[in-house]
Order: C-alpha cells, then sequence, then structure tokens
C-alpha cells in the first residue's frame, strides 16, 4: 500500500528546564520532504510542539502541525497565515494534560494493560510512570533537574500556555483535529474521552470538539466520504453512549454499544452481532 503520510519534526530541544538542544533538519531539507510528497500525492506532517516549529511548519506549508506550541503564544499573523494556506493542526492535549494524572495512567496500565499490551510493554511503561511519579512528589535539587530529559513539571507548568493557544485558533476560525499521539505521556487505551474534556477546557463548545473528532478529522485525512458522519455509502463505524454529550462530554467515557462495519462489536453484552 505504501506511505500515506509523511511526518517529520522540528523541535529545539528536551521537554525540561534546564533543556538539551536537537538537531533539526535544515529549511532544505524539510522542502525535500515536502517535495517528495508532492511528487507522491502524500501530505506531510510536521511535529511541532514549541512556537518555532509552529512557525517553521506555517512559513513552510506543511498540510498539519503535530501537537500546540507550549512555550510561547502564536502570534496573530501566524494564525491568519496558516489559516489562509489551509493547514490543520492536531493539539494532542493529552501528552500535556496526562502530566497530572499519572497516578490515573499507571492504575489503568496496571488493571487493563494485559487486555492491550504485551509483557514487556506493560512493563516498560509502568517502570517509566512510577519513574515520573517520583519525579512530581518529591523536591528535586537543581543539579537533579538538569539531568532530566522529560520533567512532568515542565509540562504542567507550561500547560496554561497550551490551552490559551487552542482557545486562541479556535476564536480565529482555524482547522482543529482530534488526536492523541501516542507515548509514556499520551496515546494510552481507554481515555480517549480525556482529550474531549481537555477541548471543553480549553473554551470549545461540546458540540464542536465532537464534528472534530469525526467529521473534521475525515476531511483532515481525505476521507470525508467514507467516514467522519452517519451517512447511506459510508462505513457504520459508530459508538453509542448513555446520555447526551452536548451536556457532559464525560458521557464520552462510557461507551455502550460500538459498531465497526455494520458488525456490532459491543452491543448490550451481544458480541459479534451483524447490524
Amino acid at each position: 500500500m505504501g506511505a500515506q503520510w509523511l511526518k517529520t519534526l522540528h523541535q529545539d530541544h528536551s521537554f525540561s528546564f534546564y533543556p538539551r538542544q536537537l538537531p533539526n533538519h535544515t529549511d532544505e531539507g524539510y522542502r525535500a520532504i515536502i517535495e517528495t510528497g508532492k511528487r507522491h500525492d502524500i501530505k506531510c506532517a510536521l511535529h511541532a510542539i514549541f512556537i518555532s516549529g509552529f512557525k517553521k511548519g506555517v512559513n513552510l506549508g506543511f498540510h498539519t502541525l503535530e501537537h500546540m506550541p507550549m512555550d510561547e503564544i502564536i502570534p496573530d499573523r501566524y494564525v491568519e497565515t496558516f489559516i489562509k494556506k489551509g493547514m490543520a493542526i492536531m493539539p494532542t492535549l493529552k501528552i500535556y494534560g496526562n502530566s497530572f494524572i499519572l497516578n490515573k495512567l499507571l492504575k489503568l496500565v496496571n488493571d487493563r494493560g494485559k487486555e492491550f499490551l504485551m509483557p514487556e510493554a506493560i512493563e516498560q511503561v509502568s517502570a517509566n510512570l512510577k519513574y515520573l511519579l517520583s519525579l512530581s512528589e518529591r523536591s528535586l535539587s537543581e543539579e537533579e533537574r538538569r539531568k532530566l530529559i522529560v520533567d512532568p513539571s515542565y509540562f504542567k507548568d507550561l500547560f496554561p500556555i497550551v490551552i490559551k493557544n487552542v482557545n486562541k485558533l479556535y476564536r480565529m476560525g482555524a482547522l482543529i483535529g482530534i488526536g492523541t499521539d501516542s507515548g509514556v505521556l499520551s496515546g494510552f487505551f481507554g481515555c480517549f474521552a480525556d482529550e474531549l474534556k481537555y477541548y471543553v477546557s480549553a473554551g470549545i463548545s461540546h458540540f464542536d470538539t465532537l464534528r472534530m473528532a469525526t467529521a473534521i478529522n475525515a476531511g483532515i485525512i481525505d476521507m470525508q466520504d467514507k467516514i467522519g458522519t452517519i451517512e447511506k455509502g459510508k462505513f457504520a463505524d459508530i459508538i453509542a453512549v448513555e446520555g447526551n454529550p452536548l451536556d457532559d462530554i464525560s458521557i464520552m467515557d462510557n461507551v455502550h454499544m460500538v459498531m465497526k462495519g455494520g458488525t456490532f462489536i459491543k452491543a448490550n453484552g451481544i458480541l459479534g452481532s451483524s447490524a
């Protein structure tokens, strides 16, 4: 099938109050990636977690930016250019916000990890979460902090900037999707609803949050003719929850029915039923 997207990154430094500098491509290298994508009709995404990456992605014209600047409020002119170029962004707020719920994530891995992960992965993720919790639960000396590549406190302290940037993009009319990335502080099974809650906390309406997670996401990946809305001719990929998520977005954390391609995966305890 081949690649459907090309993804690269721009990140100046590690996630620490005493950052280690990281290498990046030259502008020539980024342009070569974009041109390669154009030749093969493939879109290009840029990991851009700091303001320098956002600006770089906008200037070069990547199709999507992954993550949200955490170190500085995005200037209006860059948001305006972002919108004018038809770009989209996947904020992945869980990679920042999950630093506040490390205990919940550790419990999730311990209780349900065997359902989703290989034993080695469970061991590695559990150990990393315990390590991050140990950092969060005690005062570190300056020497100890200088050695950190990932500091949970760094994510916590800069989270308000992330939320302000999401709100700003939303208010100015930018195209925003919803994804969760994958990593130690993000992408965990069983807690996608937390991502939706973070969007609502950023001032995005419940309706628009749900639309970003469905129809807008489908459009970003050019699959709006197959997924994203419930319409004749599209894949019957549907979930059902009890209650109205337009009133309470946390209801999305309690899924009662899952249908994939017209087949019930979960429905009142009946598995494998056909629609």
